[in-house]
């Protein structure tokens, strides 16, 4: 109960935290802050078990920035445990392709196969 209280408390603070860069000038400084943000609320997200928004969160992450393999592995994860899981496969094998060093993707491709 404590840590599910933490994680929605950063969800409202990462809220607040976005509305400021809708106004930055530095377009590409603003694209990947606003990703940034987007990812952490995708991980608070998924945290709190829910998938959809998390997998929503993430794709408007990497609409703003698509050289994330992190958000690739995030949203892969969310959308495993969904009813799209299949999609999750292609967002690890996207994580993969973008660093093939990211041994937690390999882990997690291991456990979907499993």
């Amino acid at each position: 109960p404590a840590k599910l209280k933490n994680y929605q408390d950063a969800m409202e603070n990462l809220t607040i935290a976005k509305r400021p860069l809708t106004n930055n000038t530095e377009i590409e400084n603003k694209h990947k802050k606003t990703a940034n943000v987007l990812f952490l609320q995708g991980i608070c997200a998924y945290s709190l078990g829910r998938n959809s928004k998390a997998i929503e969160l993430l794709t408007e992450s990497l609409s703003c920035y698509p050289q994330s393999h992190e958000t690739y592995y995030v949203r892969g994860l969310a959308s495993i445990k969904s009813p799209h899981n299949k999609k999750g496969i292609l967002d690890l094998n996207k994580s993969l392709a973008l660093n093939n060093r990211f041994f937690q993707a390999y882990l997690a491709r291991a456990a979907y196969y499993c």
